[in-house]
């Protein structure tokens, strides 16, 4: 039997990087505990040994001095810590909250990587959200933002591809989701930039928000059908 304190950090990433995969949980959990050294009660853990073995021609007592000395209290506590689960199923935790700073921090650089067609950039912070963990459904719809938003009139192909970049993640799922969302972060980086149709809106409601509410001049009211025919 061991007793392992698992760190919280440690427990999470594990549980993230799994992606409901008990059966990688468990290797990984299982690899991280029978390597990693005990930690004698009121002491730290002992660290594996680095030094080269002792060749055949030292004295005997010289390899005896040299053997690492891991001989742990019956009683130890394995420490399982976020630095043991990322060697135990070989991914290392990144800094990223889906609800805090990083989150939109990293969607702006993101976008705005995609805007400045830079598309290095751009798929760099698209694989960081999705080694994170983040929502590709999040991801897609802000593509289709982009397109509409950003890309607009200058390639009227933009807006149907991502659109169809969105079904496409829907109906893959991860990991494979990430392929499509790679192209559609590749095109959108490639594509003419216009925003004129997102700022005509803009300045339009602008307009009907600093003045008084206007009726709709006679020469474009509905002649043919009327509203509220008189009986």
């Amino acid at each position: 039997n061991y007793k392992v304190q698992m760190d919280p950090g440690a427990r999470t990433h594990l549980a993230k990087l799994a992606d409901g995969d008990a059966r990688k949980c468990l290797n990984a959990l299982e690899v991280g505990v029978l390597t990693t050294p005990t930690t004698p009660l009121g002491g730290t853990a002992a660290s594996p040994s680095t030094s080269s073995p002792p060749s055949k021609s030292s004295p005997p007592s010289k390899q005896k001095q040299e053997a690492p000395a891991r001989i742990p209290l019956s009683d130890g506590i394995i420490h399982f810590t976020l630095a043991v689960a990322e060697d135990s199923i070989q991914q290392k935790a990144i800094v990223y909250d889906k609800k805090g700073d990083a989150h939109y921090d990293t969607i702006s650089a993101f976008i705005k990587s995609m805007r400045a067609s830079d598309e290095n950039g751009a798929i760099y912070w698209l694989a960081k959200m999705l080694h994170a963990g983040e929502d590709f459904r999040f991801i897609a719809r802000r593509i289709v933002i982009f397109a509409s938003e950003d890309v607009g009139l200058a390639d009227p192909e933009a807006l149907p591809l991502a659109i169809a970049t969105q079904q496409a993640v829907e109906f893959v799922g991860l990991p494979e989701a990430r392929i499509p969302l790679a192209h559609a972060t590749a095109y959108m980086c490639r594509a003419k930039k216009s925003r004129e149709a997102y700022e005509a809106l803009g300045a339009a409601t602008e307009e009907i928000e600093s003045e008084q509410t206007s009726r709709v001049p006679e020469r474009l009211k509905n002649k043919h059908f009327p509203v509220n025919p008189e009986r």
